[in-house]
């Protein structure tokens, strides 16, 4: 990981803001661990210019210790970044994995330059559903009253929406000469969720 990591930041003469699931370890001896690498691969950036955070997604599952530190929310010029884009592609790249441990080098980056550039395809496939959805932020933000389109819909299910559709499954079954059984499924799974309330 060291060499890789110097090999991409080799030449750069900027401040960077570097995510890993697990920069808070990694980067605690990095700096001394840098200084054993030939000098092809040391960098003129110090230590305060090369930012060290988690990826938003990982960061949730360290400790407290972490929170803080190296959370992407609390860093400046970092926006609402998530640090998780090089991540985004790993489930359709692992479908190549099989072909690709067998190639050569160039073989093998071209492969997985299609992969990706087919992934950047499918996100553009339906555009329709891109301008839909362009068009609701902007009347939303026009008109804030509207239904907020960055807010999932999620159907509301109430214990008498429930009971209803059971009974009505129940009613289909004995309609078509079924037995029921003793309680009825309305029965045993009201009583479910009203023994669930209690607890």
């Amino acid at each position: 990981v060291d060499y890789v990591f110097l090999s991409s930041i080799v030449g750069v003469a900027l401040v960077i803001v570097v995510t890993y699931d697990i920069a808070c370890t990694y980067f605690k001896n990095f700096w001394k661990r840098a200084k054993s690498f030939p000098p092809c691969l040391q960098t003129s950036l110090p230590p305060h210019a090369v930012i060290p955070k988690v990826n938003k997604a990982h960061l949730v599952g360290h400790g407290d210790a972490c929170q803080g530190p190296f959370s992407l929310n609390y860093t400046t010029g970092c926006g609402r970044m998530n640090g998780e884009g090089c991540e985004r592609c790993w489930a359709c790249l692992n479908r190549a994995a099989a072909s690709v441990k067998e190639m050569g080098e160039s073989a093998r980056r071209e492969t997985l330059d299609n992969f990706c550039g087919y992934s950047n395809w499918m996100k553009t496939k339906h555009p329709e559903q891109v301008l839909k959805w362009e068009r609701e932020v902007l009347e939303w933000e026009a008109d804030t009253s509207l239904p907020c389109p960055y807010q999932a819909s999620k159907p509301r299910i109430t214990l008498a929406k429930v009971k209803a559709q059971l009974a009505k499954e129940e009613a289909n079954c004995t309609a078509g000469g079924e037995a029921l059984q003793a309680p009825s499924s309305v029965a045993f799974v009201a009583f479910g969720l009203e023994l669930e309330d209690l607890q």
